[in-house]
Order: C-alpha cells, then structure tokens, then sequence
C-alpha cells in the first residue's frame, strides 16, 4: 500500500515569482485571449465590425439592367432614324417623279395648245377665204344685175329676208356644238342658197 503523507509533513508552496508570471502572460497572448487583465492600462483594440448587408440588389444587377435599357433605347434611336431618313428618302423619290410628271404633262398640254391653236387659225382663215370667195361672188352678181340695168336688192331687204327665211338648230346649241343655222324649205331664196362647200377651193 501507498501511504499518503499527513498534511501536517506536506511542504507549502512558494508564491509563484516574476518569472513564472511573466511565463503566464505569454502563453495567454499565444493563445489568443485578450490582455486586458494582464495590462489594465490598455484595453483590447475592438475587431472590425461585420459587413453590413445591402437591402437593395445587388450593383451587379442594377448595371445590367441600365446597360441593357440604353442598348434598348439606342436600337429604337437607330431604328427611329432610318425609318425617317426612308420616309425623306421616298418623299425626295415621289417628289422627283411628280415633278418629272409635271414637266413631261406640261410639255404635252403646251404642244396640244399649240396644236389647237394652229388647227384654229387655220379654222379661222379657212373661213375668212370662204367669206371672201361668198362676198366676191355677191358682188359680181351685182355687178351682172347693174349692167343688165336691174337695180340689186339692198342690204336692208337682205336683213328683212334673213329675219324670215333663216332658222337656228335648237338640238345643235343645246349639244355644245355652237348655233347652227338652215334656211327654212319655205323660203322664195331656198333654191338658189349655194352650198358653201362649193368655196372651199
């Protein structure tokens, strides 16, 4: 058997001296636990604080999303400006023609107008010479009649013998062809009115 002393033999232990102490700081620092026991004066230095989180979303995210909105409004920009420069370009395209159009319709209607306005002169001296031919022919016919010594009808006798004799073609004027006068069968002149054809030469 082991025998254990008495307490009244045991030796008691020395107070532990600076060198064991300072042996304790050391291997509390080594540890990782705070000082602040060992050196009263200076207190442990605070750790930093957590990261604190966002609420909102993330940075990322939100710069996705303005990129792809400029890139968005840039198409529709780009997409705007050439719909309007193919519109400019059409209304650049349809007003060349339209005025083409117009000069190539101008050209025609002037050489119509000169085309009419020469088939109308020519009308119109056409009739002047078959007015001369009728009126040179009337005045021989006096002439015949002076010489023969019979006294020619006067032009107020002529008048009166229009007024009777000479009728207008209603169906004519209300056609748009102009008057169209005829001398009435009952008339004492009828038979000897020369057909004004006749003078066309």
């Amino acid at each position: 058997m082991i025998r254990l002393a008495s307490p009244a033999l045991r030796r008691p232990s020395a107070p532990p001296g600076p060198h064991a102490r300072a042996l304790a700081r050391g291997r509390f620092a080594s540890n990782g636990l705070p000082t602040y026991f060992s050196n009263p004066a200076k207190p442990p230095a605070a750790g930093p604080e957590p990261a604190k989180r966002a609420d909102g979303p993330p940075r990322t995210y939100i710069t996705f999303m303005l990129t792809t909105a400029l890139i968005s409004v840039s198409v529709m920009l780009g997409s705007a400006q050439t719909a309007q420069r193919e519109s400019e370009e059409k209304a650049q395209q349809l007003a060349a023609m339209l005025s083409q159009n117009a000069t190539t319709h101008q050209m025609k209607f002037t050489q119509f107008r000169q085309q009419h306005d020469s088939a109308l002169q020519r009308e119109r001296r056409e009739r002047e010479k078959i007015d001369m031919a009728v009126l040179v022919h009337v005045a021989m016919l006096r002439k015949q009649l002076v010489e023969a010594g019979i006294e020619p009808a006067g032009v107020d006798e002529a008048a009166t013998e229009f007024q009777r004799a000479v009728r207008m073609d209603s169906s004519a004027a209300s056609s748009g062809l102009g008057s169209s006068y005829y001398v009435a069968t009952d008339s004492a002149v009828k038979a000897y009115i020369p057909d004004i054809h006749e003078y066309k030469r």
